[in-house]
């Protein structure tokens, strides 16, 4: 599913820019076949279908069908996406624009231990591989209207002459700074 990479590639690289906001990732010409499996993976019911006019690039169309399901729940999407050997990190740290590694201590110090490390850095030069922010997707049930889902928009009619349509998935980034 080459189609889908190349999304999830585009998906890693915004990343770093979201203060914790609805992004949306477009997958164009998506085989109906794919959706169908995919969706039935996820074993979700409709949300909502809507005839609507599609009026962002490549197709332009005066009315057609836009199908929707929510899931609340991230792990059948998260197996839906690894059984085609898709992996999506849930949560990714970053020092700047630049996604670094966690930095895992084998025990935590004591408190004159600290003290001496923070005197160190003090006179050492800024490392840049230390995580300054961490942007992590966030799913679940809300309280009152604030709900955070992984909403799925299916466009079957915008090409004419092949089965295939646009798959949205539209999902909640949470940037948390340090």
């Amino acid at each position: 599913m080459k189609w889908h990479l190349c999304s999830t590639k585009h998906v890693s690289h915004i990343v770093s820019s979201l203060q914790g906001r609805w992004i949306k990732v477009d997958s164009h010409q998506v085989p109906k076949i794919y959706f169908e499996y995919f969706i039935g993976r996820l074993n979700n019911q409709v949300n909502a279908v809507r005839d609507v006019s599609h009026k962002s690039q490549p197709s332009y169309k005066g009315t057609t069908r836009r199908i929707s399901y929510k899931t609340y729940d991230l792990d059948p999407f998260i197996e839906a996406l690894e059984e085609s050997k898709i992996h999506l990190n849930t949560e990714i740290l970053f020092a700047g624009n630049k996604q670094c590694k966690a930095n895992s201590s084998a025990a935590p110090l004591s408190a004159e231990e600290e003290i001496l490390r923070a005197k160190d850095r003090a006179y050492a030069p800024l490392q840049n591989n230390r995580a300054s922010s961490k942007s992590s997707l966030v799913v679940g049930y809300g309280e009152g209207r604030a709900t955070r889902e992984i909403e799925i928009i299916w466009w079957p009619g915008l090409y004419t002459h092949i089965e295939h349509g646009q798959l949205v998935i539209r999902m909640f980034l949470e940037k948390c700074e340090f």
